[in-house]
């Protein structure tokens, strides 16, 4: 049976961990991809994509542009299996967002040193609650805390013109996002909202953007 939890190997892996975190908020690229296994074994399961293989990986770090990155981890847990595997799995918060991001780690030991063989991250509401879905379900009938205003049944950007402005700056500023319409279904706006959230940016804007009739 492999030994658990080895102290140097959990010391080892904390460290490469550490040096990952550092680089992510730093965007770091360069830093980011030697940390990844170079191998097409690889994978990492994102907030909207699926790559496989260190080319994959490497080419979507290179393409994303420097968002603010800065998050605050916590629960982390890091466990060795022998001496060659590791899992690192983390929680973490950005500032304006009230999603809780989940972020795993399979690292194994490699003659370059310790690597990334998967990873995978993900976004939950913070409570977690049917109730929370509930509300945000009835806030994109009624407009109720979302930033929107009802006229003539539809729903349009509280402010006018001038919040349409606004949100059209903001939600331009975010990777992959395209021009959507008022007719957006709830579900698609959880999910912008979401994305919009991990980018650090708060739910309001994404919900003007996600109903802008001028955009």
């Amino acid at each position: 049976m492999l030994e658990l939890n080895i102290p140097e190997v959990i010391a080892e892996v904390t460290e490469a961990f550490t040096r990952y975190e550092r680089a992510l908020v730093a965007n770091d690229v360069a830093a980011l991809d030697m940390l990844f296994w170079n191998s097409t074994h690889t994978l990492r399961f994102g907030i909207g994509e699926n790559l496989y293989g260190y080319e994959a990986i490497a080419a979507f770090r290179n393409a994303r542009p420097p968002i603010d990155l800065k998050r605050q981890l916590q629960n982390t847990l890091i466990v060795s299996y022998g001496r060659d595997l590791a899992t690192a799995n983390t929680e973490f918060r950005r500032d304006g967002s009230r999603s809780i991001g989940r972020q795993s780690h399979v690292w194994l030991r490699t003659e370059a040193g310790w690597r990334i063989a998967a990873a995978h991250v993900s976004l939950m509401p913070a409570s977690g609650s049917d109730a929370a879905g509930r509300k945000a379900e009835a806030s994109a009938q009624t407009g109720s805390g979302t930033g929107l205003d009802r006229h003539g049944g539809k729903l349009v950007p509280a402010g006018g013109p001038q919040g349409s402005i606004f949100a059209e700056k903001h939600l331009r500023g975010c990777q992959g996002m395209s021009a959507i319409g008022p007719n957006l279904p709830t579900w698609a706006l959880q999910q912008v909202v979401s994305y919009l959230g991990y980018c650090g940016r708060a739910g309001r804007t994404a919900a003007m953007a996600v109903f802008d009739r001028y955009f």
